[in-house]
């Protein structure tokens, strides 16, 4: 009998991964794998397959199997890497990716995907290299000049950003991720018309957390008069963020129905135009009532067209419950000439490099070493280990009211952050809220921040009360918390 299955049997595989039909594929290669135990393709091709199926394990094992079997393949080392990265073992990652290149020099592809680890490793400039070396290797290769475009962004060269952007889109025109990737370069040269209309590629990939809707009605276009429906699309910080349009767009409008997060839908109801219906279930919205539709991030096309146009709403547009907001100050207080400072120190956000804005609360609550100051948590989540961990290691209590949660119960954290002299928090929803609400804020940002802060600029321009600290090096707090105690 033959070690080695027929070339009918091979193509057999191929022809079912080609047409995506994996868990045949899966099955057929399980059989492969079983009748010929060291024919390395087999378990090659199982492991591409159980990674399209999302079996991570499943995939590493067989792929390490026909590693062991032919270990000079590079695309073996390559399929491994790939597999690594979406686990986020990014060391193990990154040793593939140079495994695979060492036997194969000339593997773009590999460079590519090694900037993409060496990226969310925070190795910033050693991840352009990576992409630079893969575009000179491949010089028609649109993900890599994608790529590097975003990488020159983080690393603050907006013009080489917009550069290699414009190259991946010309190279690829229907490839949407440059389009995206250079909306936000150009909001950070302040062209917001350009940035906001490139925006809307944001549909042609999985970039948000709800799909657009299937809907008769046309998108609204700035007309005036009409009977709108505004729906959500990405997460509760870019909600509220975004919500601060409302207004503008009553002013012209006959009728709004605004599809939006139930947790908000109390605090708008208080701080915006008593008239704008809010709906937290689609299913409850029938088309009869509404002519028009759009996304709240299509907005900004028509809305913030400007840095003047921001000034509308960088007051802050939220209004908390003042009797909430006044038994918690005076709880707080305790007749005390005390400062009362909220604090947020870590996201919960599933961004790929959403892990480098958090500080570590030991490192934050450090720079308080004066008295008069109570220190308020006004992080989300469960938190009260690192709390209790914190007053242990040193001495220094926050105060956590249990009453409120402070994921679920907005209204109430709203009340919370206004009950403060000040609010310090990392990017994450808390400090929208806190800007929003018009509340001093000290915003901590890392080195590569979301664009719409903007760049090299202490003040937001979305939020007058938020004093923007930034990062000079990745990853690296010990300058800011120095400049914010001695601020402080």
């Amino acid at each position: 009998m033959s070690k080695i299955p027929s070339q009918k049997e091979i193509d057999y595989i191929l022809n079912l991964y080609k047409n995506k039909k994996f868990i045949e594929a899966r099955d057929y290669a399980l059989m492969i794998t079983n009748k010929f135990p060291d024919f390395y393709f087999g378990w090659k091709a199982l492991g591409t397959i159980l990674r399209q199926i999302s079996d991570i394990p499943g995939s590493i094992l067989a792929t390490k199997k026909s590693i062991k079997l032919n270990p000079k393949d590079p695309e073996l080392h390559y399929n491994l890497a790939n597999t690594f990265l979406l686990l986020g073992k990014l060391e193990d990652s990154k040793q593939s990716y140079e495994k695979a290149i060492n036997l194969k020099p000339n593997y773009a592809e590999a460079y590519n995907n090694l900037g993409n680890t060496l990226r969310l490793q925070g190795k910033l400039e050693d991840s352009k290299q990576s992409y630079e070396k893969a575009i000179n290797l491949k010089p028609n290769y649109a993900e890599a000049y994608n790529n590097l475009g975003l990488i020159s962004r983080e690393l603050e060269n907006l013009d080489d950003s917009e550069k290699f952007l414009r190259k991946s889109i010309e190279l690829d025109q229907n490839y949407s991720s440059p389009h995206i990737n250079l909306s936000k370069t150009l909001y950070l040269k302040k062209d917001f018309k350009s940035a906001f209309e490139l925006f809307e590629w944001r549909w042609k990939k999985n970039y948000l957390i709800d799909k657009k809707i299937v809907s008769k009605k046309p998108m609204w276009n700035g007309q005036r008069n009409s009977r709108i429906l505004v729906l959500k699309e990405m997460g509760i910080g870019d909600e509220i963020m975004l919500y601060s349009m409302l207004p503008e767009l009553k002013s012209i409008s006959k009728k709004i129905i605004v599809h939006c997060d139930q947790r908000l839908i109390s605090l708008l109801s208080r701080s915006l135009p008593k008239d704008i219906i809010y709906e937290s279930n689609r299913n409850n919205i029938d088309e009869n009532d509404y002519e028009t539709q759009i996304s709240i991030g299509s907005l900004q096309r028509f809305f913030r067209i400007d840095l003047k146009s921001f000034k509308s709403s960088s007051k802050g547009y939220l209004k908390s419950d003042k009797e909430k907001t006044k038994s918690f100050r005076k709880k707080l207080k305790n007749n005390s000439n005390d400062k009362i400072i909220g604090i947020s120190w870590k996201t919960q956000s599933k961004l790929k490099m959403a892990s480098f804005r958090n500080i570590l609360l030991s490192d934050l609550v450090n720079i308080f070493n004066q008295k008069n100051v109570k220190l308020i948590n006004l992080q989300y989540g469960k938190v009260s280990k690192e709390l209790n961990l914190v007053k242990k290691q040193t001495g220094i209590e926050i105060i956590d009211l249990k009453e409120i949660d402070k994921k679920n119960d907005l209204d109430g954290l709203a009340s919370l952050i206004s009950a403060c002299d000040l609010v310090i928090s990392i990017d994450n929803m808390t400090a929208h809220l806190a800007g929003s609400l018009g509340i001093s804020t000290k915003l901590l940002l890392p080195y590569n921040m979301e664009p719409f802060w903007g760049l090299k600029r202490n003040q937001s321009f979305l939020y007058d009360s938020v004093n923007i600290y930034r990062q000079t090096k990745l990853g690296d707090w010990n300058e800011i918390l120095k400049q914010l105690k001695y601020n402080l």
